[in-house]
């Protein structure tokens, strides 16, 4: 090797050194810069938030609902709300009952809902089984047929999981057919997640599950004898002893 190839093959080398020094230096900066502005916004966020924190607590706690505090946090302008709505569906996800009730309406008023059903229908698999996983939180207010919908034909496995499970979250017995043709068929959802669902809508799911002790499906009459026998329903007692013995299976 000549010095003139060696001191080429050494400045290469020396170079290609350099410019990986210089894509991690890059690569670094930018990882702190992103951070820097996710703290931001966060930072932001929560000065947005805080004016409104109060009405919301008072919201919850009292047990007349506030009108002039509803009004001011619905005339929040479009900056303000798009860091309120999080924040109020962080706040559903831990209440129950009438303080549930009062922030579900406020999302429902500002449009929040219209715009989560207009989600499941968009391309995008991840964004229907995130807006599919926030309406389960809105009980009655949420589409329940574009849920079964979603639960029974859509293309993507992940999405009919979330969907049998916003189902069950709402609670509406309407669902428990759907839930139950969900069990089955090639685009089934895994029978637990199915079960669980069917379990949560109650006893006036009973009508549709000893339906479903007839079924022409073998997970269909098995999903629906286990769910009625953990409900207690006294009245389905007949059916079920009447479907074991038919039942060749």
């Amino acid at each position: 090797m000549t010095a003139y190839t060696a001191y080429t093959a050494y400045t290469a080398f020396l170079l290609a050194g350099l410019a990986l020094v210089a894509l991690g230096l890059a690569l670094a900066a930018t990882i702190v810069l992103q951070r820097g502005l996710r703290q931001h916004a966060q930072r932001r966020d929560l000065a947005l938030v805080e004016p409104f924190r109060p009405l919301l607590i008072a919201l919850v706690l009292d047990e007349r609902v506030d009108a002039a505090a509803t009004a001011q946090i619905l005339g929040a302008d479009a900056r303000a709300w798009s860091a309120l709505e999080p924040h109020i569906i962080s706040m559903v996800r831990k209440l129950r009952g009438d303080s549930r009730a009062v922030l579900v309406n406020l999302l429902d008023e500002r449009g929040t809902i219209t715009r989560l059903d207009r989600r499941l229908k968009r391309p995008g698999a991840v964004g229907r089984a995130r807006a599919a996983e926030l309406l389960g939180l809105l009980g009655e207010h949420a589409p329940r047929l574009d849920l079964e919908r979603l639960a029974l034909h859509d293309h993507d496995p992940e999405v009919r999981i979330v969907a049998a499970r916003a189902l069950g979250e709402i609670g509406d017995p309407l669902s428990a057919r759907a839930l139950l043709a969900a069990a089955s068929g090639p685009r089934a959802v895994p029978l637990r997640i199915a079960a669980r669902s069917l379990a949560r809508l109650g006893p006036g799911a009973a009508p549709e599950l000893m339906r479903g002790l007839r079924s022409d499906t073998t997970t269909s009459r098995a999903v629906s004898a286990e769910i009625l026998g953990l409900l207690g329903v006294t009245s389905a007692a007949a059916a079920l002893a009447s479907a074991a013995e038919d039942d060749p299976e």
